[in-house]
């Protein structure tokens, strides 16, 4: 799932009869939200759309739930949007705007000692997205943090299990850091043929924020905490929560920090072929999960398999390729208990390489009679030398004066051909746009090379005074600059930054870098 590929989708704002809660969502975007607004104010619940029927995502939807909530930390204060929460101030007491409806979002509003924080909740297809930003106000720097509590719950199920890609079906406590690797995680409201999934996504890819914690936790252990909670491998089939820490660091005066996060309707991990085959791939991990290296490092792989009904042996390989050339490949053998998950784990020595260059990932099940199941992930390793430093030298050897200029014939017809691919590959050129429509902005960067540019990344200015509400996700805004990370573009890709500034007050003044280049708009 690529959220930055979907369309955001208005839906209309739904008041309850006794006016204490908010709602954004309908059929067309397969999910709901509920936002509470008078006591435990920002506190929320998620619904989903399955074959027809609204079902809970978390607990107490479709009203809102303080169990559900979310702790910002000012300088090493906690304040708390529920009062579920012990030894945590309540947020209530700072509320700035009470949740309503603001364009495609609902928004709440908290002013805190130096800092200004905001809630912005919107739907997009089958994703509710969680949004939080903390500005500082003040003309001193603060530490900034936020922790969001999710009490899960999928249809009548408050004890959902929990699969993590790479780590397999937890059942328990659990803890992982930073590095661990997964883009996302499932819960299943059965492991048996479940028929309501939700998904939680994590992948910068995405536009989202990676945690530098998740906690997987027993809520009735973990709902009265205000920060820190410490797991003991506790069942959390009878009442499972998850925790994710955002430790968005010192945040300057004038400058704003964000984070992130994606909670939606999705399938099962295998697909029902898969389920009546009994045994499938479900997922690929990387142990990095922007697939970003150098030659000399070691690639990590993680291979997920999944075996329903009864137990088997089976053989899973794993290729490693790029442009048809076969890097790696390796199979091996494992014996698959009854409905549970196998973590398959391979290592790969990333080559010495002359160029830059991408390479696809592939698992491949076999079975009794042959091959039985393939997961691929294109592009999921790049390998960049210049950013990388890699500067490959060629000795050419000594010999007699017909050897060397034989050698010098070699060399010069090698590097007259590198010229030539260089002018063709390079054929072309990157396009930058800006326009104004109205109070409507755009930044648009075209790749009309030949070739990947790397590192690519969009600035626009902007005036410290104006109203402006950015509508790409991911970006960056200080006082008098909007900074968007694109990343990666592919030959003919393009990205854009859109926002809308009040009376159309934009500023012609944008930069867009990339690894072998920059243009200015002025």
């Amino acid at each position: 799932m690529r959220l930055a590929a979907l369309f955001l989708v208005l839906a209309a704002s739904v008041a309850s009869a006794q006016g204490c809660d908010i709602g954004l969502g309908d059929e067309s975007v397969g999910v709901h939200a509920t936002v509470e607004t008078c006591s435990n104010i920002g506190t929320f619940s998620v619904g989903g759309l399955y074959m027809g029927s609204w079902q809970k995502l978390t607990y107490h939807y479709p009203k809102p739930w303080r169990g559900t909530y979310a702790t910002f930390n000012i300088d090493g204060d906690h304040y708390c949007t529920s009062d579920i929460a012990v030894d945590c101030n309540p947020a209530d007491d700072h509320i700035n705007i009470y949740p309503t409806l603001d364009e495609d979002s609902i928004l709440a509003e908290w002013m805190l000692p130096g800092v200004k924080a905001e809630q912005r909740i919107s739907v997009h297809e089958n994703t509710t997205v969680i949004k939080y930003s903390f500005t500082n106000v003040d003309s001193v720097n603060h530490t900034v943090g936020v922790r969001l509590h999710m009490d899960t719950l999928l249809g009548q199920n408050d004890g959902a299990p929990i699969y993590f890609p790479g780590e397999g079906l937890k059942t328990s406590e659990v803890s992982y850091g930073k590095g661990t690797g997964f883009e996302y995680w499932k819960a299943y409201n059965q492991p048996d043929q479940p028929t309501i999934v939700v998904t939680g996504v994590i992948d910068p890819k995405d536009g989202m924020s990676y945690p530098d914690r998740i906690i997987v936790a027993d809520w009735k252990s973990s709902k009265s905490t205000a920060w820190e909670y410490q797991p003991a491998s506790k069942p959390v089939t009878g009442d499972s929560a998850v925790i994710l820490y955002y430790d968005l660091g010192v945040v300057e005066a004038g400058e704003t920090a964000e984070a992130m996060f994606g909670y939606g309707s999705e399938p099962p991990v295998l697909t029902e072929e898969q389920a009546e085959a009994g045994v499938g791939l479900a997922e690929i991990t990387l142990g990095n999960i922007m697939g970003e290296y150098c030659p000399g490092d070691m690639a990590s792989f993680k291979v997920d398999v999944i075996s329903v009904g009864s137990s088997r042996e089976v053989i899973v390989g794993l290729v490693v390729e790029s442009d048809g050339i076969i890097y790696f490949n390796n199979t091996r053998k494992a014996n698959l208990p009854a409905d549970t998950v196998k973590v398959m784990e391979y290592t790969w020595p990333i080559p010495e390489l002359n160029s830059s260059r991408s390479f696809d990932v592939k698992a491949v099940l076999y079975g009794e009679e042959g091959v039985s199941d393939v997961k691929t992930r294109e592009d999921a390793i790049t390998v960049d030398v210049v950013k990388c430093g890699y500067n490959p030298v060629v000795e050419v050897g000594k010999g007699v004066a017909a050897g060397t200029l034989l050698v010098a014939l070699i060399v010069g017809l090698g590097m007259l051909i590198a010229f030539l691919a260089y002018l063709w590959m390079n054929r072309g050129s990157v396009e930058v746009h800006k326009t104004v429509d109205g109070e409507n902005v755009t930044v648009t960067v075209v790749n009309n090379t030949m070739r990947p540019i790397g590192n690519v990344v969009i600035e626009d200015v902007i005036s410290g005074e104006s109203e402006i509400k950015v509508k790409t996700l991911n970006v960056l805004r200080s006082q008098n600059n909007l900074r968007w990370e694109v990343g990666r573009l592919k030959p003919k890709e393009s990205a854009k930054l859109e926002y809308w500034v009040k009376d159309g007050r934009a500023i012609n003044d944008s930069t867009v870098t990339w690894d072998k280049g920059s243009k200015r708009l002025r």
